[in-house]
């Protein structure tokens, strides 16, 4: 039985391993106890890449109960804590020096995962309910402010709001069986309406909006089964109406009108199954 069953994924560097040192975070990796193991594939005979899924660590022989520090360069690269061979506890993660993230285990299985910017501030937070994510996992600006917010329930995510650095709302996204559902709204910065757009099962249902920056409507059409289908008309950004028609299973039919800015009419134009039969107007656009 090896001494300790640990491999990491750097193995040309020359790594310290610490048996039961005090739990914290230093800026510096200072080892009384341990050894010195310049390449871990020879000694060991062993390749893990990833020390989060190491699950069984041995230490003279025996299932192996605290910390284990691995250093590079007499800095702290990882710090986790076993129990009974297993990860139970607090495992940090650094870059010469600087941590840049936290994960929390439970008898090998992870219940918490933290993210962190180089000055300190947390990135992203997010919980874990029998190894799968639930509930908030929320991502921050360097500032501290918050940048987004995902729910989920046994890692099928359920919802997503998404801000700007000033606090306003970005975006807002729903979904089920993680698919779109719902309605899905885009801001702004300046907190007014970008768009509206309805989803069902991860298809486009229902009415679609987009917004001018000063709220009033650019673009209003109808989907049906992922394809337009009903009634469209977009307007210019003085609020007359720019062009109208029908679309049918994602082909324009009938009447189709385009207007100029002064609400003279540009042309008008007939369409049967998505092929124009008749213009009259200004209609070299649409050949």
């Amino acid at each position: 039985m090896p001494k300790l069953i640990i491999l990491f994924l750097f193995m040309f560097f020359s790594f310290q391993i610490c048996i039961g040192q005090e739990n914290e975070f230093p800026t510096k990796c200072s080892c009384n106890k341990g050894i010195t193991i310049h390449d871990l594939t020879d000694s060991l005979g062993i390749r893990i890449e990833n020390l989060d899924n190491v699950h069984d660590v041995y230490f003279k022989g025996k299932r192996y109960s605290g910390l284990v520090r691995i250093c590079e360069n007499d800095k702290l690269y990882k710090l986790t804590e076993y129990k009974n061979g297993v990860l139970d506890g607090t495992s940090y993660s650094a870059h010469n020096g600087i941590l840049f993230s936290k994960t929390i285990f439970k008898n090998g299985i992870i219940q918490e995962n933290y993210s962190y910017f180089p000055n300190g501030q947390i990135k992203f937070k997010g919980s874990y309910l029998q190894g799968e994510r639930n509930g908030q996992w929320i991502r921050f600006f360097e500032d501290g402010t918050i940048y987004q917010i995902e729910s989920y329930i046994k890692d099928v995510i359920q919802s997503r709001f998404v801000y700007f650095e000033n606090g306003f709302l970005q975006e807002v996204n729903f979904y089920e069986n993680n698919l779109p559902s719902g309605s899905w709204l885009f801001f702004h910065e300046n907190g007014s309406l970008i768009e509206l757009q309805q989803w069902l099962a991860g298809k486009k249902e229902g009415t679609w909006v987009n917004y001018y920056e000063n709220g009033k409507i650019a673009v209003e059409e109808n989907y049906k089964n992922d394809k337009k289908d009903g009634l469209f008309i977009s307007y210019f950004e003085n609020g007359q109406v720019k062009e109208q028609g029908l679309n049918l299973k994602g082909l324009l039919e009938g009447q189709m009108f385009e207007y100029f800015q002064d609400g003279t009419r540009k042309l008008e134009a007939v369409f049967e199954k998505g092929v124009m039969i008749s213009c009259k107007g200004q209609c070299d656009e649409l050949n």
